[in-house]
């Protein structure tokens, strides 16, 4: 009597496998999504508190912090020392930043945690203190787009954008 194989066959096993490796390529990407919003929301928290610690300043003391025209990390925890683009000469330091962190200090003791992931060259939130307004920088994974009630300041690259708030005097 003749008995019929049983199992499967390598044709079946293929297309299993196709089909296992799809839904892993989408899961994969899916998630990639989720850590890179998640993230991008840490930034924006961050950048958050960095613009109410500075109006808490101005609130207690009618005016800004005063510092020279130019910009400043806004943190120490940068590995390479420098924030905004870690690559340039002309990056900001944490140690040109030093008087500016010991202003906010006066009213926050515990200055807002700072993430240490970088985005790029980009290492972390600064600010750049002109003559009638001070803009708060953020760096986002994104193109071109920015969380919440954040305003463009400039897409860098592909992947990379600088989000601002804007205080005015």
């Amino acid at each position: 009597m003749y008995k019929k194989p049983t199992g499967f066959t390598i044709i079946e096993l293929l297309i299993v496998i196709a089909v296992m490796a799809i839904l892993a390529a989408i899961v994969v990407v899916g998630w990639n999504g989720v850590s890179v919003q998640s993230r991008n929301t840490a930034r924006a928290n961050e950048l958050e508190t960095w613009k109410s610690t500075f109006e808490l300043y101005k609130t207690r003391f009618s005016t800004y912090p005063s510092q020279a025209t130019g910009s400043y990390c806004l943190g120490s925890s940068f590995s390479t020392g420098k924030c905004a683009d870690t690559s340039s000469s002309t990056a900001p330091t944490v140690a040109a930043s030093t008087g500016l962190m010991n202003e906010l200090k006066r009213v926050s003791p515990t200055l807002p945690s700072v993430s240490t992931s970088a985005v790029a060259t980009y290492a972390g939130p600064y600010a750049i203190i002109g003559a009638t307004d001070i803009k708060l920088i953020g760096t986002f994974e994104s193109n071109n787009s920015c969380p919440d009630d954040l305003v463009v300041e400039t897409s860098v690259s592909s992947g990379l954008t600088l989000c601002k708030y804007t205080l005015t005097y």
